[in-house]
C-alpha cells in the first residue's frame, strides 16, 4: 500500500465512457465501488504522481487492497459467554458477471450516469443481500452492454482515420457534438474529404439488422465535368459543379449493417471495415477526377 496515496483524499479520476472522465474521487470509494461489483475492475484510473493512466486491476497497490477485501475474513472461536451472531451478509461480488442481453443494449441509449450507492449497511439480512448481489449482477450487465457500444463506436472512428490515411489523406478536423462522428481529411491537391458516421446506438447492437448512417463527402476546385444526380439508384455518387469559384462536391450516403462488421461476441471485424471505408472514398474521390 506504500505507492497508494492517502485512499481517504479525492485524488483519483476514471474513465467510464468515451469523453467521460470523472473525478476526483476517494480511492476509498472507488476501490469499494469494484470490490461491490459496480465498477468494472478494468476501469482506468489516474491520480497525481502516476506517469500514465492504469487501470484499476493492472495497478499492484490498487489490486492487492481489491484482492485482500475480497477474501474471506478468517475465521475466529467464539468466546463461550456470548451469544453467537452470525456474520452479516453483504451483497458478494457475481462470480461471473452475466452476459448482455438485446434488453440491456436497448435500455443504455438513455441510461443514468454515475456512481449511486455506496454498498449495503451493516447488519444487512442474507435474504436482502442476495437479491442486492443479484440487481448488481443484472446491472453490471447492462454496464458492460454500454462498454460495449462504446469500444464498437470507437472501432469505427479509427476505421475512418486508417482508410482515409491509407488513400493518402491527412486528418484535420473531427467534430463529436451530435449525432455523428464529422472527421475531416485533405489531400496534397487540396482535396477535402468529410467522412459523417452516425454514433454507435445500443438499438443499433440490439439487433442483427442494426446500422448506422455513412455519410461521405468529397471537394475539390479542379473538377470541370458537369453534374450528376446519381439516377436515382442506391449507392449512386451524386456530383455538384462548383459555381462562382466554388469547389465541385461529389457525395454519398449509405448504411452499415452492424453485423457485417461486429460479430456476435461484439469483436469488430475491423480488417473488413477499414478495407469498406477505403473503397467508399477512393469511389467519392475519382468522381471529380
Amino acid at each position: 500500500m506504500s505507492d497508494l496515496p492517502a485512499l481517504d483524499q479525492p485524488q483519483a479520476h476514471v474513465v467510464v465512457g468515451p469523453n467521460d472522465q470523472r473525478g476526483p474521487y476517494t480511492l476509498e470509494l472507488l476501490i469499494s465501488e469494484v470490490v461491490a461489483g459496480r465498477l468494472h475492475d478494468a476501469t482506468p484510473v489516474w491520480w497525481p504522481g502516476l506517469p500514465d493512466w492504469t487501470t484499476m486491476a493492472a495497478h499492484p497497490g490498487v489490486a492487492a487492497e481489491i484482492a485482500r477485501r475480497r477474501a474471506p475474513a478468517p475465521t475466529q472461536a467464539t468466546p463461550f459467554a456470548q451469544p453467537y451472531t452470525p456474520e452479516p451478509s453483504y451483497a458478494p461480488e457475481p462470480s461471473t458477471a452475466p452476459e448482455p442481453t438485446t434488453a440491456d443494449f436497448e435500455a443504455i441509449d438513455n441510461a443514468p450516469d454515475g456512481f449511486r450507492s455506496s454498498g449495503p449497511a451493516e447488519g444487512l439480512d442474507p435474504q436482502h443481500g442476495e437479491a442486492f448481489a443479484e440487481v448488481v449482477a443484472r446491472s453490471r450487465a447492462r454496464w458492460d452492454a454500454e462498454a460495449i457500444v462504446a469500444g464498437v463506436d470507437d472501432a469505427i472512428v479509427e476505421a475512418i482515420d486508417a482508410a482515409a490515411i491509407s488513400q493518402g489523406l491527412e486528418p484535420v478536423s473531427r467534430d463529436d457534438s451530435g449525432g455523428s462522428h464529422d472527421v475531416g481529411f485533405r489531400a496534397d491537391d487540396d482535396t477535402t474529404v468529410v467522412v459523417s458516421v452516425g454514433k454507435v446506438t445500443g438499438h443499433a447492437m440490439a439487433v442483427r439488422d442494426g446500422h448506422v448512417g455513412l455519410d461521405v463527402s468529397c471537394r475539390s476546385t479542379a473538377y470541370v465535368g458537369g453534374p450528376d444526380d446519381g439516377g436515382g439508384e442506391h449507392g449512386s455518387i451524386v456530383v455538384e459543379p462548383g459555381e462562382a469559384g466554388h469547389p465541385a462536391q461529389a457525395s454519398v450516403s449509405l448504411l452499415l449493417p452492424m453485423a457485417d462488421y461486429v460479430s456476435e461476441d461484439h469483436t469488430v471485424r475491423e480488417e473488413a471495415l477499414r478495407s469498406d471505408l477505403a473503397a467508399v472514398i477512393a469511389s467519392v474521390r475519382h468522381r471529380l477526377r
